[in-house]
């Protein structure tokens, strides 16, 4: 059974198989969006990088893996109840408590905002006419003159200090891709996937290496996006270490992603992932600090405080692209956000006092033109 709920659970799944009548809670989220009805496999399309449209390979991959993570769906339903029993502070919760709350908080989980953080400095020191967020595989793309002489679009990866090149190529592949990539049907999903490494292709002492992907067929855009669950409704997003602002992600992104505790540079493999399904099967992989946060957003319903620790993310692989106009429902500007960082800029010198001044009457401008060319709602926070 893939979806926790479809039908109901009130005996110790540790005991007793389960079944019965669908039920849902009242308040619970509307039922969930459709994912993708059909697509070709990758192989079905002109054997060539530029030929294969990445949507549909990462629709492929994301559709895959999510039938594979679900076969594990009751194994899974049993730890997180083991867990919770095991708790002192629900000591005195009866079996038929434990396995409501469980339902109660797997929707609160399912009803979180999907957030990207981001800093407004970043993103609206210009005018922005980008129509598309795009993760750093797919920022990184030149037109490189091969040997004939014509023109390519490759990746040219440089990384900066929070994302040093090589070792978050090799972070996202290790997270990204477990055993079932390599089944028989996944073989072309893969080649457009995965760089196969990165070798280094320019670069000078004390500078910026650049990186190119080993494999020549690899696709920069077929990689996802990545966004943090907002499960404690915290005021500034879901994790506040990649800038104080952040965009609102529409509901229907939530189904087709694959959720993973803490941030993926940290985490050691692809095992601990989990579906939209069974969102609450984080537990079973989550730190004691980061169940007490679960606990306490999810079911005592408290908000929590806006953090920068990353051991306390929830984070969402989104495999599709992300319209700006089609997909963010909501972009948040931080007050605090433009102050600090343009101050950050006087402090070193990189501004002074009358172009620090102009950059905080410019971004919020910029940031109106934005969210209205893209009709997304616009709200100042703080």
């Amino acid at each position: 059974m893939s979806d926790w709920f479809r039908s109901s659970r009130t005996k110790d799944p540790t005991a007793t198989p389960t079944g019965g009548a669908p039920s849902r809670p009242a308040g619970s989220p509307p039922k969930k969006p459709a994912l993708w009805a059909s697509s070709k496999m990758p192989s079905q399309l002109p054997d060539s990088a530029q030929g294969v449209s990445a949507a549909v390979v990462m629709q492929h991959f994301s559709r895959g893996e999510i039938r594979s993570l679900n076969r594990q769906s009751d194994d899974l339903y049993a730890r997180v109840f083991q867990r919770l029993r095991a708790r002192r502070d629900l000591k005195r919760y009866s079996v038929k408590q434990v396995l409501e709350m469980m339902k109660q908080i797997t929707f609160s989980l399912q009803s979180a905002e999907l957030t990207i953080n981001f800093k407004a400095l970043s993103y609206f020191e210009t005018p922005n006419t980008w129509k598309t967020y795009a993760q750093m595989y797919d920022l990184a793309q030149r037109d490189i003159v091969q040997a004939d002489g014509t023109t390519r679009r490759e990746m040219r990866l440089t990384g900066n200090a929070m994302n040093p090149a090589k070792d978050r190529d090799a972070a996202d592949t290790k997270v990204t891709f477990g055993a079932n990539i390599k089944t028989p049907g996944m073989q072309g999903v893969a080649r457009f996937m995965q760089t196969g490494g990165l070798r280094q292709v320019d670069g000078t002492p004390g500078g910026a290496n650049v990186y190119a992907a080993n494999n020549p067929q690899f696709n920069p855009k077929a990689r996802q996006q990545f966004a943090a669950l907002n499960y404690g409704r915290r005021p500034r997003g879901g994790i506040q270490g990649y800038g104080f602002s952040h965009f609102v992600l529409n509901d229907s992104l939530k189904p087709g992603a694959i959720y993973y505790v803490g941030d993926t540079f940290k985490v050691e493999d692809s095992n601990s992932r989990v579906t939209y399904d069974m969102l609450f099967a984080i537990a079973v992989y989550a730190s004691e600090e980061l169940m007490d946060d679960l606990l306490n957003a999810c079911h005592r319903h408290m908000i929590l405080q806006d953090t920068d620790n990353a051991d306390r993310l929830v984070e969402g692989h989104v495999f599709q692209e992300i319209s700006f106009s089609k997909d963010i429902k909501e972009m948040r500007i931080s007050a605090t956000d433009i102050m600090s960082t343009t101050g950050g800029l006087f402090l070193e010198g990189k501004v002074d006092e009358a172009g620090m001044e102009k950059l905080r009457e410019e971004i919020p401008k910029n940031a109106r033109d934005f969210a209205k060319r893209n009709s997304i709602k616009l709200v100042w926070t703080d």
